[in-house]
C-alpha cells in the first residue's frame, strides 16, 4: 500500500510493503518512501500482517512539483536496485506529458496512453508482476 497526501509545500507518505513513492523537486527525482522487502527473497509485508501491518509514515517538506506512486511490477524498470534513487529519464519522460495538460484532473487520453505502455511488450518482457504507475503533477 502506498498513500500520499499532498499540499503546497509538504508531502505525507504512508507505506506499507513494497512499491515506493517519489517526487520531483527543481527537476531533480527523489525516494520519499522506498519498497521494504520481507526477511526472503521475493516477499513483502502487508497491510493484512499479524499482530500490526509495518506502517511506514514520512513528512517531506519541500517545493514538490512532480509525484510518483508505484507497485512492486515496475520498481526494478525505475528505481536503481541498490540505493533506491528513481531514474530521473523515466519519470521526467513520463510526466512531461501531464505537465503539458491545461486542465486539472484525469485526462482520459493520456490515461490510456500509460496503460498501453505498461502492457507493451517492452515493459512486460522485463516483469510478469502487476504494474500500477499513479503520476501527478503541480505545475
Amino acid at each position: 500500500m502506498v498513500m500520499v497526501v499532498y499540499a503546497r509545500g509538504e508531502i505525507v507518505t504512508a507505506h506499507v510493503g513494497d512499491g515506493a513513492i517519489v517526487a520531483r523537486s527543481d527537476m531533480e527525482w527523489t525516494t520519499l518512501s522506498p519498497p521494504e522487502s520481507g526477511p526472503y527473497a521475493a516477499t513483502t509485508y502487508f497491510v493484512t500482517d499479524d499482530p500490526a501491518p509495518r506502517l511506514r509514515i514520512g513528512r517531506h517538506e519541500g517545493d514538490w512539483t512532480g509525484l510518483a506512486l508505484f507497485s512492486d511490477g515496475i520498481e526494478n524498470l525505475v528505481l536503481d536496485y541498490q540505493t533506491d534513487a528513481p531514474h530521473a529519464p523515466f519519470f521526467n519522460s513520463m510526466i512531461a506529458p501531464i505537465d503539458a495538460v491545461s486542465t486539472p484532473g484525469k485526462d482520459a487520453k493520456l490515461s490510456a496512453a500509460l496503460a498501453g505502455f505498461l502492457r507493451s511488450p517492452k515493459v512486460c518482457d522485463k516483469t510478469d508482476d502487476d504494474k500500477t504507475l499513479l503520476l501527478l503533477s503541480a505545475r
